[in-house]
């Protein structure tokens, strides 16, 4: 995201986190490739180890002092962050975590760009904070992997102060984007999705942020400028108003969290086996008709790590797909061909494991062997 230099845009990194150490590393592992944002997935989220996770550290230091008595630090940490998927233990960023990404970042001309995912995915918050929900009776914690049975109630006052909050809070120690999400959301009434949409774009414009949202916000009114993220239905992606522009991350390409091939063990399966030659033969002006480079904000390329416990196993699910995905941010369609590429590949992925960093061994570079 930023000035366009490029025919098909600026590639982009979409993770959730782990270990700050961890993160400043992986900072530095694909800030080479010329990924130049990365977005963290997400404040509210209900599967533990995301930004911030249910609020708690860094979003308590930025509120305590906003929302008096609504916002207790321990009891974020206690229930939102004590917990995460396949028995994880969870965690969260302080405040202090989340500028040091961002300073570092900035170091490795990488972009850190916060997503809040609203008004679905926000289980961790609603059990977190009993007050957001309708009588005052929370869910339990979740630590599944299942999505799209939570929702914030816009209609609660409590709901948009608390949204104002967060959303003033982020804005203040990130830069110009921030995510909103509004993925999945399937316990959201489709009336109140596009009252949430509306609020969500005039909150953060007011406080001079630029929103990105997940395809699921193309069909509703946006202000110009708004990038949509198309990841799954090109006919809802190609809602969006003509002032809208796109960050294509097309599943069936980029999501990292699927398996390399048959042979990875640990892979989700979804989306499809993504090997070298699919995260490479495609391109981003050519999924959404009528959406051509001008409207291309970039490529990102999303890893859920529900299933991805250890930094190894990140880059692992990392490389060399992330190769792929940079030369389809950075090269023009005309001067690309897997053929061509492949050889360069297998070079560079030899050089990154002497370095001692965990490379998936691909079938299609190395037949196998």
């Amino acid at each position: 995201m930023g000035d366009m230099k490029t025919k098909q845009g600026l590639p982009m990194l979409s993770s959730v986190f782990g270990r700050v150490e961890e993160e400043l590393k992986r900072r530095e592992q694909v800030g080479f490739l010329y990924f130049d944002v990365i977005e963290f997935n997400a404040i509210t989220e209900q599967h533990g180890r995301t930004v911030a996770q249910a609020l708690l550290d860094a979003l308590a230091e930025v509120l305590m002092g906003q929302r008096g008595k609504l916002f207790r630090d321990e009891d974020l940490v206690a229930v939102g962050g004590a917990g995460a998927s396949g028995g994880d233990p969870g965690g969260w960023f302080s405040l202090d975590d989340w500028q040091e990404l961002c300073r570092h970042g900035a170091r490795h001309h990488v972009t850190v760009v916060p997503e809040i995912d609203l008004p679905g995915h926000t289980n961790a918050a609603l059990a977190s904070l009993p007050w957001l929900n309708p009588g005052g009776i929370p869910p339990a914690p979740y630590t599944g992997s299942d999505v799209g049975f939570s929702t914030l109630h816009l209609d609660l006052p409590e709901t948009r102060a608390f949204v104002e909050d967060v959303i003033a809070g982020v804005a203040s120690v990130s830069g110009q984007y921030l995510h909103i999400g509004g993925d999945e959301a399937a316990a959201t009434d489709p009336a109140d999705y596009a009252a949430w949409v509306e609020f969500l774009h005039r909150t953060v414009t007011r406080h001079g942020s630029t929103m990105v949202g997940w395809e699921e916000i193309a069909p509703h009114p946006l202000p110009p400028g708004t990038l949509v993220q198309h990841w799954l239905r090109p006919e809802t992606a190609l809602a969006a108003p003509p002032g809208a522009r796109y960050v294509m991350s097309p599943a069936r390409h980029t999501y990292l969290d699927m398996r390399h091939d048959p042979t990875d063990p640990h892979g989700r399966r979804w989306a499809g086996d993504i090997d070298v030659d699919t995260a490479y033969e495609w391109d981003p002006a050519g999924l959404l008709p009528g959406v051509d480079d001008d409207r291309i904000a970039g490529v990102e390329a999303p890893l859920w790590t529900e299933r991805v416990p250890t930094f190894d196993d990140v880059q692992r699910r990392f490389f060399p797909r992330l190769l792929c995905l940079a030369e389809v941010g950075w090269t023009p369609q005309r001067l690309r061909s897997f053929g061509e590429f492949a050889p360069r590949l297998a070079d560079h992925a030899a050089r990154l494991a002497a370095r001692g960093v965990v490379v998936h061994r691909s079938v299609r570079l190395h037949g196998g062997t």
